[in-house]
């Protein structure tokens, strides 16, 4: 037989495996349940000693047992967390439901007690449709999702009603009691909340049921969707005919509790099965519908289990040898093998157009590198190029900025050659410091303007404190006051301040005693001025800058400058 044929018959085998699980498992809950019925009735036909008693507990103790596997079936086939622990609790309210029925029937004889019991049914009454409401809410939604808080607006009705049932004494609203009569469950009428409470049950419900459907991931017009909506109107007519207190069902279906735990049981297990409430459950069919892939599920001894449409079959040796690590089958196919719950799953994957992008990948990865290194040399050329054009637009820039100071230090080391007076030679020395200064300095502005538009006006405090040192060796006195109450300051004011200086002091050096400068701001606009004991033709200072005032007497001489560039001007 062929590999893959064998395959298909395993999937095959699993398929009709499942559905005669279920066939079995549905027989067993009716026969079951038909056991339950005839203990009923033998209880009320038998008049042996004690028969009565033993046909009820073994009744009770057959629903007990049903819905006890049930919830052990839950626990197993529904994957999602929350819902599987709030279908646990309707589990766990039916068993409530039942053994509280037993106490009420066969340990308890008191009014009162008794009629507390009665009121105790509705717990579940209530709160199984309120959980069937919130399982639905958490169809599609993640392992880890958690029920927001705009959900638990649903228990407030719910909460509501059931206080009302269990004060049900104080105000007879669910049930009420002759005036003067014991009050039992043997005389009464239903009152408003009785009816809504039934009401509220079948809200929740249909809500449940809508919100599932419309969640569903399953095609709309599957036929079996409707089934879950039988158990709800069976409880809807079964209400109804029970509040009539119609003899036939009274004597038939007049136990409450069974009824409902059956029905509740049935509405879910209805929507297990339409597939409305996922569950790890149809592996067969699942794998059967898979197309595309090859993957096989093996028990611990690598005998097929399940397998996809597409199945390959694989060499056992092959299969254990994967279990490390994949393996290459051939030179296109590889081989996983991972570890699962009670076996393993293995499945195989193309790699044929892996294995030419990787080729591909290979190939670009050499040209890119070769394309690397040539735009890495041309990036270092082009940056030492660069490196060599700015080096001289600064020197250029410098140059200009400076050049009538570097030709006037040529003037005077030709005089300082030619004079034979030490006296003179010093004093040319002083004068060719206080230019040095300056160009020193101006070179500083220069290069701190290419980066910055604005210093601290520390910059020009500090040119000015070394320009004045260097006037001191020419026996030049003076002082300097910097205050422009800026934290910055224009770059260009602080140079034009600085030019305007040095200017002044190279017409006057020859003659002036002392020089005293202030820059500040003056009605919000930045000024330098300048005095001088020197009385000095400046005519061509008043070229260069247009708007300087000059003003003296015949003491002294004063220069002021209103700043261009500084705020206000």
């Amino acid at each position: 037989m062929h590999p893959n044929t064998l395959l298909y018959l395993i999937n095959k085998k699993g398929g009709e495996g499942l559905k005669k699980t279920n066939i079995k498992a549905a027989s067993a809950v009716f026969l079951l349940i038909a056991a339950a019925v005839l203990c009923r009735r033998a209880s009320y036909n038998i008049s042996l000693p004690f028969a009565a008693r033993i046909f009820d507990f073994t009744r009770t103790l057959i629903y007990i047992g049903l819905f006890s596997v049930w919830g052990f079936s839950i626990n197993k086939r529904v994957v999602h967390r929350q819902t599987k622990r709030l279908l646990l609790a309707v589990c766990l309210l039916e068993i409530f439901w039942l053994t509280i029925r037993e106490f009420k029937y066969r340990f308890v004889f008191d009014a009162d007690a008794l009629r507390g019991l009665w009121y105790l049914y509705y717990i579940p009454t209530i709160l199984v449709p309120l959980l069937a409401l919130y399982i639905s809410m958490l169809l599609t939604k993640p392992d880890g999702y958690r029920l927001n808080r705009k959900s638990a607006l649903f228990a407030i009705p719910s909460i509501a009603l059931l206080v009302l049932m269990l004060g049900n004494d104080f105000h007879q609203l669910a049930f009420r009691f002759p005036e003067g009569a014991v009050k039992s469950e043997q005389s009464y009428t239903y009152g408003i909340v009785y009816f809504l409470t039934v009401i509220w049950a079948v809200i929740c419900s249909l809500l449940s049921f809508s919100v599932m459907l419309m969640r569903s991931r399953l095609p709309k017009n599957r036929k079996s969707i409707p089934l879950p909506l039988v158990p709800i109107a069976a409880a809807l007519v079964y209400s109804v005919l029970y509040a009539l207190r119609l003899e036939f069902i009274l004597r038939a279906f007049g136990d409450v509790a069974v009824v409902f735990c059956l029905v509740f049981t049935a509405f879910f297990e209805c929507c297990i099965q339409c597939g409305l409430i996922q569950t790890n459950t149809r592996y067969s069919s699942l794998f059967n519908a898979t197309e595309g892939i090859s993957v096989i599920i093996t028990d611990n001894d690598y005998n097929p289990k399940y397998a996809s449409r597409d199945a390959e079959s694989f060499l056992h040796e092959d299969m254990k040898k994967a279990e490390k690590a994949p393996i290459i089958l051939d030179s296109k196919k590889r081989l996983n093998n991972m570890k699962v719950y009670g076996g393993r799953a293995l499945w195989s994957e193309d790699i044929s157009e892996i294995l030419e992008l990787s080729q591909t990948l290979k190939d670009t990865h050499e040209e890119l590198k070769e394309l690397s290194s040539l735009l890495l040399l041309e990036y270092e050329k082009e940056k030492e190029h660069k490196t060599v054009e700015e080096q001289n637009r600064l020197y250029d820039l410098l140059q200009s900025k400076t050049q009538p100071q570097l030709n006037l230090i040529d003037s005077l080391m030709q005089k300082y050659k030619a004079s034979e007076s030490e006296k003179e030679k010093q004093k040319i020395l002083a004068n060719i410091l206080v230019i040095g200064t300056f160009i020193k300095r101006r070179k500083d502005f220069v290069l701190s303007m290419e980066y910055a538009d604005e210093f601290p006006e520390l910059m020009l405090s500090s040119a000015l404190n070394e320009s004045f040192r260097a006037l001191k060796l020419l026996g030049i006195k003076g002082s300097f006051l910097v205050n422009s109450k800026r934290e910055l300051v224009s770059s260009k004011a602080l140079s034009l301040a600085y030019d305007f200086f040095e200017d002044i002091v190279e017409a006057v050096i020859d003659e002036a005693r002392y020089i005293n400068l202030q820059f500040c701001e003056v009605g919000g606009r930045l000024r330098i001025s300048i005095l001088t004991d020197c009385k000095k033709e400046a005519a061509a200072l008043a070229a260069k800058y247009p708007d300087m005032i000059i003003s003296g007497d015949d003491d002294s001489l004063a220069f002021l400058l209103k700043l261009e560039g500084g705020e206000g001007i």
